[in-house]
């Protein structure tokens, strides 16, 4: 019971420390050390064979998504690449000014979706989705005339949601998943793009729904048209990422290959668009967008040190032994499993990596499939890592200039509950198919 409560006090620390203010680098070093001190583990022994062991075993995961993705998200940022790709596809839904007010709404929650889905399959993470999307969020907003208590809900939208757990997405959960389990991040096909579109589409009407209904207006409504901004052409912005998407999740290739393809077409396509004279603003993007991504990567990185401590306790050990132990049914012991480790961590990777590891016995058995387990875990991450203290809220709401009261219910629904909702009736679906002797 003594290594339970530690491990839980633990977690929850890293948490509060985070919800504080301290960033995860040394907020995670910190709880890591503590864990292993409540029990009784040789501190420097810990920190330099287990910690750091965790760390140096996740970089060959990690580096592409967190360092890459994040700098081909700021080549996407600077030239406004992005916001081009949102105004192309909102475009489609006909000119603005002959829109209904909801109709434009409609069309500012979908094409938002629809964006960052595009974006997050492309290796984009999360974070630097997030950081792209505010200013494309505002100039909707000003075209829907929606009030900005909504823009957050819209910045972390149902389409960044659903992707983050959608198969063949080069998402964190997908990449740790596979590394764990030794599948692929097309594992889970069928079950996973069910979820994808329920996600997607629960979000998007739920939001829509609350807007159309509420008659408070914007004071500073405007097309967004008026802005005088210089973007780069549709077809400049789009290239970059479809070629991604389909050398990785269609040719197969490594995540670093595909990323470092696009991002050289980025360059080179979107080169007008990208601030600076001469080669200076090539190593000057390169540079910022390296940078902001090694800060990624080690906020990552040292969950995955602390993940790696709690695994070498004997409470977990015990932990792993009493879930595996668990008279019921496999795929919903899963489901369970990784929802409440996301929940005490707020962190996809680190729950994956505490999770998945006491979950390996019921593939050994046959009781559930690789692909099953894969899909449900990376759905069940997405549920719980956008609380009021996680660090995409935080900055959500910071950007957008909105008090967490006005702004964070709809979010809670988008980003947490409907999720929530999504991974349990996956998890039925599975279930069902493994009952039935399916393996989807």
């Amino acid at each position: 019971m003594k290594g339970w409560i530690v491990l839980f006090l633990g977690m929850t620390l890293l948490v509060f420390l985070v919800y504080k203010g301290m960033s995860n680098i040394y907020a995670a070093l910190l709880c890591a050390l503590a864990v292993a001190l409540c029990s009784s583990m040789p501190l420097l022994d810990t920190l330099k064979n287990v910690y750091m062991k965790g760390i140096a075993d996740w970089m060959p995961v990690g580096f592409a998504f967190a360092i890459m993705g994040a700098c081909l998200g700021h080549i996407y940022t600077v030239s406004h690449g992005a916001e081009a790709v949102g105004r192309k596809l909102f475009t489609l839904w006909g000119p603005t000014e002959k829109m209904s007010r909801n109709r434009r709404v409609l069309a500012s929650l979908v094409t938002m979706s629809v964006m960052q889905a595009i974006l997050t399959f492309t290796g984009v993470s999360g974070t630097v989705v997030l950081l792209t999307s505010v200013p494309i969020a505002k100039a909707f907003g000003r075209a829907a005339d929606i009030p900005d208590r909504y823009l957050p809900a819209m910045t972390m939208s149902p389409g960044a949601s659903a992707a983050m757990a959608a198969p063949c997405a080069p998402t964190i959960g997908n990449i740790t998943a596979s590394a764990l389990l030794e599948t692929s991040a097309a594992a889970g096909l069928l079950g996973g793009f069910c979820g994808f579109f329920a996600v997607f589409a629960a979000g998007n009407v739920y939001l829509y729904r609350l807007i159309s209904k509420d008659p408070e207006r914007r004071e500073d409504s405007k097309d967004m048209e008026e802005e005088k901004t210089v973007y780069p052409e549709f077809w400049q912005a789009f290239i970059p990422l479809a070629v991604i998407f389909v050398t990785y999740s269609l040719l197969r290739w490594d995540i670093m290959v595909s990323l470092t393809a696009g991002i050289l077409l980025a360059l080179a396509l979107m080169r007008q668009a990208i601030p600076g004279r001469g080669g200076r603003k090539y190593t000057e993007t390169l540079n910022l967008g390296f940078r902001n991504g090694t800060h990624v990567f080690f906020q990552i990185a040292s969950l995955m040190g602390f993940a790696a401590v709690v695994q070498k306790t004997a409470a977990f050990g015990e932990v792993a032994a009493t879930v595996t132990s668990l008279v019921w049914n496999p795929y919903m012991i899963v489901f369970i499993t990784i929802v409440i480790f996301t929940l005490l961590t707020s962190s996809p990777p680190a729950a994956l990596a505490l999770g998945l590891p006491a979950l390996l016995p019921y593939i050994r058995s046959g009781q559930i499939s690789a692909g099953a387990m894969h899909r449900i875990a990376v759905m069940g991450t997405t549920t719980f890592e956008s609380m009021p203290y996680s660090g995409a809220a935080i900055i959500a709401m910071q950007l957008s200039g909105v008090r967490f009261k006005e702004g964070y219910p709809p979010v809670f629904v988008c980003t947490v509950a409907i999720p929530l909702a999504a991974a349990f009736l996956l998890s039925c679906f599975y279930m069902a198919c493994g009952s039935c002797g399916l393996q989807i």
